[in-house]
């Protein structure tokens, strides 16, 4: 039996679990990662363990999890590993740190749903009005075939 690949806020909700987050926080913050992305890439990763931090994560979760999602939105946007690295050596974070982060993040990557695969697309109002217009365009049409 073929087990289904996780979306990605369902594998982010359960790696912040893991790391000791509660539920529902896990759950709205890997939603909202997902809807920002890329998210951390925007904020930083300072400041995302901040964030990580006042959702409920101990300082050290925190300090690991950062990172990792810099690297997680890094891979998403097509970038390669020895890349990643480099831009977390840039951003400060320390070595040891980095490389557990980039190869979590890999597995992730790996293993979850790419981030707009978890977000349905929703037509735009634009596209709604030109749907509405064909299908009345076509409805009147019929209508004076029948009449005429």
């Amino acid at each position: 039996m073929a087990t289904a690949i996780p979306s990605r806020p369902e594998a982010l909700a359960t790696t912040f679990g893991e790391l000791g987050m509660s539920a529902r926080a896990a759950d709205t913050l890997s939603a909202d990662l997902v809807l920002c992305h890329p998210m951390t890439r925007r904020l930083g990763v300072r400041r995302m363990e901040t964030t990580l931090r006042e959702q409920g994560l101990a300082a050290e979760p925190a300090a690991d999890a950062a990172p990792m999602l810099f690297a997680l939105e890094s891979f998403d946007l097509g970038h390669w590993l020895v890349d990643v690295r480099t831009e977390l050596r840039i951003a400060g974070v320390p070595d040891d740190r980095a490389v557990a982060a980039v190869f979590e993040a890999a597995r992730l990557h790996r293993e979850s749903a790419d981030p707009e695969t978890a977000v349905p697309l929703t037509p735009g109002l634009a596209s709604l009005i030109a749907a509405s217009l064909t299908l009345y365009t076509v409805a009147v049409a019929l209508w004076l075939l029948v009449e005429g």
